[in-house]
C-alpha cells in the first residue's frame, strides 16, 4: 500500500504539473485522491508494524500537492477563460450572427480569428 500509494502520487503530480494539457488534469485529480487514501492507508498499517511509514507518507504529501496543482490550473484557466469572454463577447456574438447568416462555419471562424489577431496587435 506504501509503495503504491508512493508512486501514485508521484505519477499524479507529475500529471498535475502538465496540467495545462487538461487530459493529464483529469488524471491527476483521481491520482492524487488514491494516492491520499493508500497513503492513510499505509500510515495505518506502518502504525502497526508493516514497513512503509514514510512511502506511505510521500504518497499523501505529493496527492495532495498534486490537488493543489490541479486547483490552480483549475483556476488559471476559468480566470482566463472569463476574461476571454469578456473582451471579445462582441466578436463571439458576431461569430454566431455570422455562422447563422452564411452558414458557413469556416469562412466565419476565419473572420473572428482576424478580429482577434486585429485586437491583440492593438
Amino acid at each position: 500500500m506504501a509503495t503504491g500509494a508512493m508512486v501514485t502520487g508521484i505519477v499524479s503530480l507529475l500529471l498535475a504539473v502538465v496540467g495545462v494539457f487538461v487530459l493529464p488534469l483529469f488524471l491527476a485529480v483521481p491520482g492524487g485522491i488514491a494516492a491520499i487514501v493508500l497513503g492513510a492507508a499505509g500510515r495505518k498499517r506502518a502504525k502497526n508494524g508493516a514497513p512503509g511509514g514514510g512511502q506511505a507518507t510521500t504518497g499523501i504529501v505529493t496527492g495532495i500537492v498534486s490537488l493543489l496543482v490541479s486547483a490552480i490550473w483549475v483556476a488559471l484557466v476559468v480566470v482566463l477563460g472569463a476574461q476571454f469572454l469578456a473582451e471579445f463577447s462582441d466578436e463571439l456574438a458576431e461569430l454566431e450572427a455570422c455562422i447563422e447568416e452564411t452558414g458557413d462555419p469556416d469562412l466565419c471562424r476565419d473572420r473572428f480569428t482576424e478580429e482577434i489577431f486585429e485586437q491583440l496587435d492593438r
